[in-house]
C-alpha cells in the first residue's frame, strides 16, 4: 500500500504531469466517466493505489490542456482518448491502481517525432524513485519499451503490452494485454 506522505509528494511534484491507474466506473458508454478526477477526492485514495507497477506512455496527449491534478490518462475528450481501453484491460486485475506517467514531455500527436534521451529516462527514475520500490514498468508500445530496455535494462523488470490508442476493439485490447502481464 502507498503511504499517504507518498501519495502528497507525488501529487506535488507530478500531478499535473502523471496519475494513477483508476478511474471512475463506466455507465453509459465505454468512454463514460474517465475524465472524472472526483475519484481522487477521497483522502484516502492511496488505500487503492498500486506502486508496485508503473504504466510508462511516451509523451501526454497534444488535446490534453488541462491543468487538474492528475488529469494525464483521464482525458475528457470523449471523440479522441482511448484511455478508456486501458481502465476496461485493468480492471479488476492487480494493475489497477498503478502509477501512470510519460517518458517525455513533448505534447506531439506523431509519435516519430518524439524521442528519448538519457535526460529523459533520468528524470523519469527520479520520479518513480518516490514510489519508494522498484516497481515493475510496463511500457505503453515498442518505442517506450526500446528507450526503456536501452537505458534500464537490468535495473527493473520490463515489460511490453500495446498502447491504447491501437486499432483494436476494448475487448481484444484486454486480452491481449492480459496475455502480455500474464507472467508479471
Amino acid at each position: 500500500m502507498l503511504q499517504p506522505e507518498i501519495y502528497n509528494q507525488i501529487k506535488c511534484e507530478y500531478g499535473k504531469s502523471a496519475s494513477w491507474a483508476v478511474w471512475a466506473e463506466e455507465w453509459n458508454t465505454p468512454k463514460s466517466n474517465i475524465g472524472d478526477l472526483s475519484i481522487f477526492d477521497d483522502l484516502e485514495i492511496y488505500k487503492r493505489l498500486n506502486p508496485n507497477y508503473v504504466f510508462v506512455g511516451l509523451n501526454p496527449s497534444v488535446q490534453d490542456t488541462s491543468e487538474e491534478i492528475w488529469h494525464n490518462f483521464h482525458s475528457t475528450d470523449t471523440k479522441r482518448q482511448n484511455d478508456y481501453k486501458l481502465r476496461y484491460a485493468i480492471k479488476n486485475t492487480k494493475f489497477w491502481g498503478a502509477y501512470i506517467t510519460d517518458l517525455n514531455g513533448v505534447k506531439e500527436t506523431d509519435s516519430n517525432k518524439v524521442s528519448v534521451s538519457a535526460d529523459d529516462v533520468q528524470a523519469f527514475t527520479q520520479e518513480i524513485a518516490l514510489l519508494g520500490i522498484k516497481p515493475v514498468l510496463i511500457a505503453l508500445g515498442d518505442k517506450v519499451y526500446n528507450a526503456l530496455v536501452k537505458y534500464l535494462s537490468g535495473e527493473y523488470t520490463i515489460v511490453k503490452i500495446k498502447h491504447f490508442s491501437c486499432y483494436i476493439s476494448k475487448e481484444a485490447y484486454r486480452e491481449s494485454v492480459l496475455k502480455e502481464l500474464a507472467n508479471v
